[in-house]
């Protein structure tokens, strides 16, 4: 990425999250970070991963050198890309709410909702696999029990 690249997309950063940033040294701190990306992962593509580079300053020790570049990653690994997911999980609760919700346990609905927003991947579970391992846990706490 070229430098007035860097500075037009980091002004832009610092318009939109001006309480978040600091203003004086946000630029510094983005060309100096990119500089460290270059030098230190020129053969690595994984260095372009968010997750990564928030990892790598955590590790490394280096998250005070830049604060501006953990709170811009901070922010950009939390606020959903979409609000598809949050739209989902209303109407998934509106789903699981019936009669019987005054019965159910918070922890028992925030589950029950979790299961409903996530269908397509409880699609793709073996429930032969996951009765067996209840099964398993309910033997061992019966055990347990005498």
């Amino acid at each position: 990425m070229k430098k007035s690249d860097i500075i037009k997309n980091t002004s832009s950063l610092l318009d939109h999250f001006p309480d978040d940033l600091d203003i004086e040294t946000f630029v510094d701190e983005m060309l100096q970070f990119q500089e460290l990306k270059m030098s230190l992962f020129s053969h690595d593509k994984t260095i372009d991963d968010p997750q990564y580079q928030l990892r790598y300053l955590k590790s490394m020790n280096i998250k005070h050198t830049f604060p501006n570049i953990e709170t811009v990653l901070q922010i950009y690994l939390t606020i959903p890309c979409k609000n598809c997911s949050s739209e989902r999980s209303f109407s998934a609760l509106k789903r699981v709410k019936t009669r019987l919700r005054s019965c159910l346990s918070q922890d028992r609905l925030d589950n029950l909702t979790l299961l409903t927003v996530e269908h397509e991947i409880t699609k793709q579970l073996s429930y032969e696999d996951i009765i067996e391992k209840f099964s398993k846990i309910l033997k061992k706490n019966q055990c347990n029990l005498m």
